[in-house]
């Protein structure tokens, strides 16, 4: 366990660490570090994971498929539990988007790449976009609580660079597109920068707002999103029978803490800010000790 949280899960929150003393220091702000992110260091990442991924298509539809069952029991589940709490209809959409939202990019992926490796990475980054088509589609439709078109969630979608560079790396994928060595070591060098960039984002988002409130949602919200969700993906993995890799990326993406940006949809669609905010630094304080556990679990089982 000491091990296992030393040489996967320390590197990556020192890192975020890293972020969070720079901010304070220099004054730094997530927004020109977010946009890196969203135009150019995501996009780089999920075409060069796609275009060179050994992964073929049935294997891509399957996890597109189980990705969108798990989603819709936790779901479920989440809001089955938010309702025999009786929670607010505003409390209830955030504890929805919680429980649905991992921060599969920040922490997902380094911890991931460092605990298994290239081929469950692969994996990875495929469910890291799925979450983002489904974040940015059924997401919207839960934060907004019926207040938002389902047509304004397509095209929140549709302007997503990711969603973009997701279809042109899987067809130079199956279509067997060479890339030249220029715009391959390019794009390499783009997509290897990506998860440091990440981890500092994370740490100067952390270090512009702290917050401890609203307790009751939050600890509900933390358990759904920490420990009932990776039992889901753990007990769908093997139902649909995933492969060993595709299983291991799923439960681990499906066990990291709430995702960051959870925060601005709070903001955007007038949820619970508090309430949101103690939901994601509890869920990222607490995530080393169950992903430590579920690491160890992994190992064990491969």
């Amino acid at each position: 366990m000491i091990d296992i949280f030393i040489n996967n899960i320390l590197p990556v929150f020192l890192i975020a660490a890293v972020g969070f003393i720079a901010a304070g220091r220099f004054d730094l702000q997530p927004g020109p570090f977010g946009k890196l992110l969203f135009y150019v260091f995501s996009p780089s990442l999920v075409f060069y994971s796609l275009a060179t991924s050994t992964i073929d298509t049935q294997e891509l539809v399957q996890l597109l498929f189980v990705m969108l069952v798990v989603t819709g029991l936790i779901l479920f589940v989440a809001w089955v539990a938010a309702r025999a709490f009786r929670f607010s209809t505003i409390q209830q959409s955030g504890i929805l988007l919680g429980a649905m939202w991992p921060n599969d990019g920040n922490l997902g992926l380094p911890i991931v790449k460092f605990a298994f490796g290239d081929e469950v990475l692969a994996r990875a980054v495929i469910i890291y976009v799925i979450v983002s088509l489904f974040a940015y589609s059924i997401g919207v439709v839960v934060a907004s609580r019926g207040t938002h078109s389902w047509q304004g969630a397509m095209i929140r979608v549709l302007q997503m660079p990711v969603f973009y560079a997701a279809l042109l790396g899987i067809m130079v994928n199956v279509l067997r597109i060479p890339l030249f060595p220029t715009i391959d070591r390019s794009i390499s060098l783009l997509s290897q920068a990506t998860i440091p960039v990440m981890l500092i984002m994370l740490g100067i988002q952390f270090a512009q707002s702290a917050s401890f409130t609203k307790m009751r949602p939050a600890l509900m919200t933390i358990s759904l999103r920490l420990l009932i969700s990776p039992a889901i993906a753990l007990t769908l993995g093997v139902l649909f029978g995933l492969r060993a890799e595709a299983s291991i990326a799923l439960v681990m993406q499906m066990a990291m803490p709430v995702a960051v940006a959870t925060i601005i949809f709070a903001e955007e669609f007038t949820l619970d800010r508090q309430q949101v905010l103690s939901t994601v630094f509890l869920s990222t304080l607490l995530s080393p000790l169950t992903l430590s556990i579920l690491i160890a679990m992994l190992k064990v089982q491969t």
